[in-house]
């Protein structure tokens, strides 16, 4: 049965163009195995390994609004509490002389206008602007390449 999830993975990928994955199956909350196919990057030579790091992105979402439901059910937080009663080593800023409200319902739904989160910036590492959370209509990334004129 392995093989053929292998031959399929493999014929995914292909179809999709993604130059590697890692991998973990999972039996009886253990890893039954793992296994690892492809480059880290299009056209590179660097394999991937069971070891190799991926950026979460989006798919992190879906797994965070479970954790915060799952804490909203058992009653630890209100789901239209202000953010800034919970958060400790981060606030919400304000925008000019406005102090938004800022709920876990607006951020799981994605209207929180929340923008500018560590790690997913993609106009450079060096750029310390942007390498803190920020309350905008606007992502900051996609303001600072505007910036640049390469919009």
């Amino acid at each position: 049965m392995l093989a053929s999830l292998e031959t399929t993975l493999r014929e995914r990928m292909a179809h999709h163009a993604v130059p590697g994955v890692a991998l973990a199956l999972i039996a009886d909350s253990e890893i039954a195995t793992e296994a690892a196919h492809g480059t880290k990057e299009a056209g590179g030579a660097d394999p991937v390994t069971p070891v190799t790091r991926f950026q979460a992105c989006s798919i992190s979402k879906p797994v965070a609004v479970l954790g915060m439901l799952r804490l909203v059910e058992q009653g630890v937080v209100d789901l239209d509490a202000d953010v800034n009663d919970l958060l400790t080593s981060w606030r919400v800023p304000p925008n000019a002389s406005w102090q938004p409200r800022v709920t876990l319902r607006q951020i799981a739904s994605h209207s929180a206008g929340l923008t500018g989160i560590p790690g997913l910036i993609h106009v450079g590492r060096d750029d310390k602007r942007c390498m803190r959370p920020t309350y905008s209509g606007a992502g900051c990334g996609h303001f600072l390449v505007a910036q640049r004129g390469a919009m």
